[in-house]
């Protein structure tokens, strides 16, 4: 027999000095995920062959195993069998146990049984093996290693293992087990779990340092992840790529890398909470998880990719403010790149930014903008920017100097006006408008150029080219919301736009103006529709904490008037004082005396006490 010594223990090392990005931690974690088979060394031993027969240890019922892998020098035996049934039937069992041991018998009358430990079950073994068999009972075994593909094609419902188990590549692919609870070890190795398509949650082992490339990728009803334990600190690419039913996703603190397509397509991800730690997010990370409610970058992030957020259209977009490589000036709404001041990530709810002078390559591509007006200090508009923007129906380019990528408004089907301010059309190519129905749509044009638009290539397939006032100074509205900064908005004349406040947690709004006037009784779940716009204007809004005070102390008899919820509390009041409420109508609500505390309806609200005025917003 040949003998060949195996060592089994490399597959649970500890592999430390991961880097903070990629780079050698990276191809590290990235090696020992790479567990293709438990190898082809070992001697294929069989009944009837070399051995009379095999004498299993343990409770097994109505079948016998007839083949094994055997390592001579380690001691330890690996299933590698059909399973028969002793009847007539021809059936597969409805369990099947693995003993913890067997013994050979050899038939030389001279030779020596020999006893080996069971360690597990070899590559391809219950391969397609039907739907029989129900439930893999391996506790008997101390240490269950599981080869490649050993349930591939398996509909079993159940596996029961002891206190540890080695896993290698593709070992639970395309099973069909729907719920699974790994005992313990390092690492989830890479395809594990892969298109395992009944599977729809797995709690893994509190051991756990690092999950593999594609790991769970194509587990369609995956909606649940057990206490994924702070232990991790390398999840692979494609981990969770195809994830349909997943809806959201904590990453541990020590993971501080999501590779390419970690979460591709994952379109029912509504929350992706990165750690504080996270420093690269890579090509595709997120690509079309269309549900995802917001993006939120923490500060230590340096590096993300045009293609990280690909297809995304959440409703915000967020940067951490100690951010030194992205930012979100303004509460825009989008990813910018803060030394180039390219917009490189939008949604459908972006505030173009004055300052901005590049759109990136798509970085709108796939969103349900309907209309952009970008701004004069634009340069340039990047490839595919917009592409398959299907609802985008007008687009008004106020840059004289503006370049335009490749596709950046292909397939964008709904486009029904364009404005541009160049003074000679620019030399595009058609895939700038591919499966735009040009012919349909309508071009404005500064005044004495519609004749050079009608006779340029591309330009002229525009179905109306009008000729518009260049316009001496755009028209804005001026976003201020709390200190620090504004977000200059480019508007048309002669339309209304809206605006939805949302105060983060633990805060709320407590006045809202437009053009110095106070329009906070106006909202409606804190959205605010202005008037016609004429001209230049400004738009406030205030936020206070939820339990701030709004009171103010004046001579020596303070009055304050505190907010929280639905409650309003009158402090500081003398004896016998009145306090009035009136809504904003000036219609009288409540009458008290002293200081007292009034539970009232949610709006808007004007308290008068010792002479003085308050307003507050329940």
């Amino acid at each position: 027999m040949k003998q060949v010594l195996i060592l089994f223990i490399s597959l649970l090392c500890t592999i430390s000095g991961f880097a903070q990005n990629p780079g050698s931690g990276f191809e590290n974690w990235k090696d020992s995920c790479d567990v293709p088979t438990i190898g082809k060394s070992r001697e294929l031993i069989q009944m009837g062959t070399k051995f009379g027969s095999f004498l299993l240890t343990g409770h097994i019922n109505y079948y016998y195993l007839d083949s094994w892998y055997v390592d001579s020098i380690a001691g330890y035996a690996y299933c590698n069998t059909d399973i028969r049934e002793k009847d007539s039937n021809n059936q597969l069992p409805y369990y099947l146990e693995l003993p913890d041991s067997i013994t050979l018998f050899f038939l030389t009358p001279d030779s020596e049984p020999k006893r080996y430990l069971v360690r597990g079950i070899h590559d391809g073994t219950f391969k397609n093996s039907g739907s029989s068999i129900k439930q893999f009972i391996l506790t008997n075994l101390k240490v269950c290693e599981l080869g490649g593909n050993v349930f591939k094609g398996c509909k079993a419902v159940s596996i029961l293992f002891g206190d540890h188990v080695i896993l290698h590549n593709y070992t639970f692919a395309e099973s069909g087990f729907p719920s699974l609870t790994i005992p313990d070890g390092s690492i989830i190795p890479n395809s594990c779990f892969r298109d395992s398509k009944r599977l729809w949650r797995i709690k893994l082992p509190t051991s756990l340092k690092a999950i593999g490339a594609d790991a769970f990728n194509g587990c369609d009803s995956l909606t649940t992840i057990y206490d994924l334990p702070n232990s991790v600190s390398y999840v692979g690419p494609g981990a969770f790529c195809n994830c349909l039913s997943l809806s959201s996703f904590t990453l541990p603190e020590g993971v501080d890398s999501v590779f390419q397509s970690t979460f591709s397509g994952c379109t029912s991800l509504k929350s992706a909470k990165l750690s504080d730690n996270t420093k690269f997010i890579g090509d595709y990370a997120f690509a079309y998880c269309r549900s995802l409610d917001e993006i939120r970058i923490p500060a230590k992030v340096s590096s993300i990719s045009p293609t990280s957020f690909l297809g995304c259209d959440p409703s915000s977009i967020v940067v951490d403010a100690g951010n030194a490589t992205y930012d979100s000036r303004n509460n825009c709404n989008a990813l910018i790149d803060t030394q180039s001041n390219t917009l490189m990530k939008g949604c459908s709810s972006t505030i173009f930014p004055n300052d901005v002078t590049g759109i990136g390559d798509m970085a709108f591509k796939a969103t349900r903008i309907k209309s952009v007006i970008l701004p004069n200090e634009l340069v340039s508009i990047g490839a595919s920017a917009f592409e398959d923007c299907t609802e985008l129906e007008s687009v008004e380019i106020l840059s004289s100097r503006c370049s335009l990528g490749e596709k950046a408004f292909s397939n964008c089907t709904s486009l029904s006006s364009l404005r541009g301010n160049w003074s000679r059309p620019p030399s595009i190519s058609r895939d700038i408008f591919g499966g735009v129905s040009l012919g349909q749509c309508t071009l404005y044009v500064p005044k004495g150029t519609a004749v050079m638009y009608m006779s340029a290539p591309v330009w002229i397939e525009f179905g109306n080219i009008i000729e518009v006032d260049e316009p001496e100074n755009a028209c804005y509205v001026t976003i201020r919301q709390g200190e620090g900064g504004t977000v200059r908005q480019s508007v048309k004349l002669g339309e209304y736009y809206s605006y939805v406040f949302t105060p983060d947690a633990g805060w709320r709004i407590h006045t809202v103006s437009f053009n110095g006037e106070d329009v906070t009784s106006l909202l409606y779940n804190g959205q605010y529709s202005t008037p016609v716009i004429t001209e230049n204007s400004e738009l406030s809004v205030v936020y206070v904490k939820d339990t701030e005070d709004i009171g103010q102390t004046v001579g020596e008899s303070p009055v304050r008037v505190l907010v929280h919820g639905q409650s309003l509390s009158v402090s500081g009041v003398k004896d016998g004082s009145v306090v009035s409420v009136y809504d904003t109508q000036g219609k009288l609500q409540r009458t008290v005396r002293g200081n007292a505390t009034l539970t009232l309806p949610s709006g808007i609200y004007v308290v008068k006490a010792e002479g003085q005025t308050f307003k507050a917003a329940l």
